[in-house]
């Protein structure tokens, strides 16, 4: 299994990042790797702060 580290909200203002098995696409999908994210000003901070 690769690693997929995934920021999970498990409360307002407590984040967890859990690792998670990576799937393996369809022929008919693909697969994104991601290398760096943020928290937005948007939806992400809307949850951390518990305004959802």
């Amino acid at each position: 299994m690769d690693s997929n580290p995934t920021v999970v909200f498990t409360q307002p203002r407590q984040v967890v990042i859990e690792q998670r098995e990576e799937l393996t696409p369809a022929k008919d999908q693909l697969l994104i790797r991601t290398r760096v994210t943020l928290i937005s000003t948007g939806t992400e901070l809307t949850i951390l702060n518990g305004e959802k």
